[in-house]
């Protein structure tokens, strides 16, 4: 009885023990394609040679979001992050953006920092780190064919089969990256752009770069990419990685849901600790 009573402990704590971090953050500005993009910059403490470009979902408050501000914190402190907020969001510039034939399509954000890192940081792209979840898991998946990056970790790639042929779930969609960035989306160019972000998109052909793919357990696009890494491994070499968190849903506790606020808490700590565990396991190895 002790014995489970100390393994159930230490379950517990160790998430906390992840979680424990901060580290300092200097907004820059980025310029892109005719516009600039808000970042935050953090390199202080870093002894290694690697960097992390990090891309936030489709949330108003871009890298903000509570999410986004535990992954980043607490990321090994010897890898310098950059985590960019996509145009439209936040405090990026969204001039003439609708305007754009690529509104979903963000490969210029993600090469406007790379290109930021390089020049600033006389780095090359095998000592960075593409890492984004949910919108940003499939750009930096479709990143992952356009370089040659130490390593791309899309978390919670959406099941963009799904939402691209469900009128009432591209609807949602498309209502809440209007209201995220102030930019209608039209359902043609919805379905032409989110293509591109489909499983079968995303590993045929294999990508330049490695790339592991990280999932909550109750994320809707995790049982099609699954299916597709497992048909896919043996002919894509740069198939290198699949994990998942269980029980965990596609915002890790840090939105609303239906448990008590202490309860959310607690979930929320255990199942980001594990998160971030899994991400520093990746980076490190």
């Amino acid at each position: 009885l002790c014995g489970v009573v100390s393994l159930g402990a230490i379950v517990i704590a160790a998430p906390f023990l992840y979680l424990s971090g901060s580290r300092p953050y200097q907004e820059v500005s980025i310029p892109a394609n005719g516009y600039e993009l808000t970042a935050y910059l953090s390199d202080v403490d870093r002894t290694g040679d690697l960097w992390v470009i990090f891309g936030h979902g489709n949330r108003k408050e871009g890298v903000t979001h509570p999410l986004y501000t535990q992954i980043l914190n607490n990321l090994p402190k010897d890898v310098g992050v950059l985590a960019i907020n996509f145009r439209g969001f936040a405090g990026s510039a969204d001039d003439r953006m609708v305007e754009n034939e690529r509104i979903l399509d963000r490969s210029e954000d993600i090469q406007a920092a790379v290109d930021y890192l390089i020049d600033r940081k006389g780095i090359t792209e095998n000592q960075i780190i593409l890492i984004g979840h949910s919108f940003g898991a499939a750009q930096v998946a479709n990143a992952a064919s356009q370089g040659s990056y130490r390593l791309v970790i899309p978390i919670g790639l959406g099941d963009w089969q799904s939402v691209t042929t469900d009128p009432r779930k591209m609807m949602a969609y498309l209502r809440k990256f209007e209201e995220n960035t102030g930019v209608t989306v039209s359902r043609e160019q919805f379905i032409r752009e989110g293509s591109q972000f489909m499983s079968q998109a995303i590993t045929d052909p294999c990508p330049t770069a490695p790339i592991a793919f990280v999932f909550a357990g109750f994320d809707d696009g995790k049982e099609p990419m699954r299916i597709q890494y497992q048909n896919t491994r043996e002919r894509c070499p740069t198939l290198v990685g699949w994990k998942v968190v269980p029980f965990a849903n596609h915002t890790y506790g840090t939105e609303e849901s239906n448990l008590p606020v202490f309860l959310q808490r607690i979930y929320s700590k255990i199942v980001l600790g594990y998160l971030v565990w899994q991400l520093n396991h990746l980076i490190s190895s």
